[in-house]
């Protein structure tokens, strides 16, 4: 056991995040509470600095010095000390082996390097037993020291003790530790909020391409985690209990246009130690990779098939038929994210081979002779490759058209001026906000902007409604700044008083200590409104920013009614541009 006086540290991991943000009491409260349990003295405050945030990249980069994002993080100094590494927070299928196997080894190293130092590693869930990130803890069983510790600690209360003296075995500390990280756990965003439903004009193929038309195309690219959980928890509570009974392996099989699936099924399967495959749109299987065909005889066990989105029964029933052909075991049931066709459900359900599916949607079709957009001549839309940030002014307007109109709700500055006949923003952001986020989300990918952006906006309804699902979609990476109407409606040139005396008394408000917080920092800052007129709004936040010393790195109005291709020099991107005017009326 570490002797009393011991320094703890703790360092949690997130995966997929960029921009580091400081750890939370409740948290550090935590570790204190575990590093007490383990010492059995009263314990200083731990260091904990900041989380360290692991970019996919990083997790399968083969350069050494790009997978060492924690050794950078882990402390260098001697003496008795007590390092939690805590990854808890992550759902298991996120980590992957590559990064257990680092955190091993980083951290072996670290716990070997001083006969003084002991360990700590929390998981959401215990790997398998022949994961490598076993084979590299255990090795460190003899080394010197004989007082040191080395635990692994599930989020569920169990533990693993690899060296020295653990927490008392009883169910007490179990309970105790549960019931704290429950408290901690993130909220988790409820599958419906992942799913996108885009518009555009998609052509159904029954007899020939182009039959049949669509005006929606639904996908879930973005619900990796809530797909993993959901599927988890369906095969644990389903198809496992059976393949115990009949002593069958599993061999999970994907079956999706998108990669949202894939990716969430090949972690469930590893965790697991099952095999994983994919399946084309006709059923043919096909290894992790989904480049080489899987005959019959390479497969190791029963296998569960899983798909992002079923559409049609007569398709649905032509797959299970091309599976079944080439030789291999069907579970007894197989699973979907999402049925787009009510009267489909419970067909499906009663099918040879029944489907569950988390979620259902809409989505009717329409004779090609009845289509407004084929009778305007426009094409159909490939869901593949619609990647693009722009709007379709076909969208934009019938969208528009739909939805209310009235007043503006929200008054510029005391420089701009009211639209007195306009479309209410927030109910279209709140019905179609999961689209537009995803055109947002594709005009970061090409300006290069990181998942972690800080996204600056006014505090306003509308654009707090649009934000809101940006930050669903995008896991809760983006810092959310939003300045207050009473400091956009004055200049902030800081040779006004009046300006001064604004900030002086806005002094101590959130978004005042987040960008004290981003100051001299240099993190990506993007600027969004739901639209642009005269302009005012935008040149205010951006003198706003400027008081702190910071440079927003473009500009993004959903709508844009002005001509200017920039805004005094920082780059402008609309999603929908169109010359107009504000009424001065």
């Amino acid at each position: 056991m570490p002797e009393p006086g011991i320094r703890i540290t703790a360092r949690k991991i997130a995966v997929g995040r960029e921009i580091p943000e400081s750890v939370p009491e409740e948290r550090v409260s935590l570790y204190r509470w575990l590093g007490q349990r383990l010492t059995g003295t009263e314990v200083a405050t731990p260091t904990t600095e900041r989380t360290v945030y692991v970019r996919p990249e990083e997790l399968y980069s083969p350069m050494s010095e790009s997978r060492d994002y924690l050794a950078r993080a882990l402390p260098a100094d001697e003496g008795p000390h007590l390092l939690i590494v805590d990854m808890g927070d992550n759902p298991y299928q996120l980590l992957g082996e590559p990064l257990l196997y680092d955190v091993a080894r980083l951290t072996g190293e670290w716990f070997k390097a001083h006969p003084q130092r002991s360990l700590v590693i929390t998981v959401p869930m215990m790997p398998p037993e022949s994961s490598t990130f076993w084979i590299e803890l255990r090795s460190l069983e003899s080394a010197d020291g004989p007082s040191r510790l080395l635990l692994v600690l599930a989020n569920d209360g169990r533990r693993e003790v690899i060296r020295g003296q653990g927490p008392d075995p009883g169910p007490v500390f179990a309970t105790e530790y549960k019931g704290l990280r429950a408290r901690l756990a993130p909220e988790r965003s409820p599958l419906s909020a992942k799913i996108v439903r885009r518009l555009g004009h998609y052509g159904v193929s029954r007899r020939r391409p182009g039959d049949f038309c669509r005006r929606y195309f639904f996908h879930v690219e973005n619900a990796v985690p809530e797909i993993s959980r959901l599927a988890g928890s369906w095969l644990e509570r389903v198809i496992v209990p059976w393949a115990a009974a009949e002593g069958t392996k599993l061999f999970l099989l994907s079956r999706d246009d998108q990669m949202g699936l894939h990716e969430a099924i090949a972690g469930i399967a590893a965790a697991r130690g099952c095999g994983f495959g994919r399946c084309d749109r006709e059923g043919r299987i096909f290894d992790a990779t989904g480049i080489r065909p899987l005959p019959a005889d390479e497969i190791d066990g029963t296998v569960v098939p899983f798909f992002s989105v079923v559409d049609r029964t007569r398709t649905y029933e032509g797959i299970v038929d091309t599976l079944r052909g080439q030789g291999v075991r069907l579970a007894p049931r197989a699973w979907a994210v999402l049925i787009t066709d009510s009267s489909s459900q419970l067909t499906l359900a009663k099918s040879s081979l029944p489907v569950y599916s988390e979620a259902s949607r809409e989505r009717s079709m329409k004779r090609r002779e009845d289509c407004e957009q084929c009778a305007i001549g426009l094409p159909h839309t490939d869901p593949l490759r619609d990647r693009g940030h722009t709007l379709r002014s076909y969208d934009v307007w019938d969208i528009f058209l739909r939805s209310r109109w009235g007043s503006e709700k929200n008054t510029p500055p005391p420089f701009g001026h009211r639209f007195h006949y306009a479309p209410d923003l927030e109910s279209v952001f709140a019905e179609h906000g999961n689209w537009l986020a995803t055109k947002i989300m594709s005009l970061f990918e090409m300006l290069g902007v990181p998942p972690g952006v800080v996204i600056v906006c006014p505090d306003e309804p509308p654009i707090k409604t649009l934000v809101a699902r940006l930050s669903d979609l995008m896991g809760d990476r983006p810092m959310v700044i939003t300045i207050p109407g009473e400091v956009l409606d004055h200049s902030t040139d800081p040779e006004h008083d009046e300006t001064q005396m604004v900030l002086d008394k806005a002094h101590g408000q959130l978004w005042q200590k987040q960008l004290s917080h981003l100051k001299g920092r240099g993190d990506p800052v993007v600027l969004l409104d739901e639209f642009r007129a005269s302009g005012t709004t935008a040149r205010t936040m951006v003198d706003v920013l400027d008081h702190w010393g910071i440079e927003p790195r473009a500009y993004v109005p959903v709508i844009d009614f002005s001509e200017e291709q920039d805004l005094d020099g920082l780059p402008v991107h609309s999603l929908y541009r169109i010359r107009a005017a504000r009424s001065t009326r």
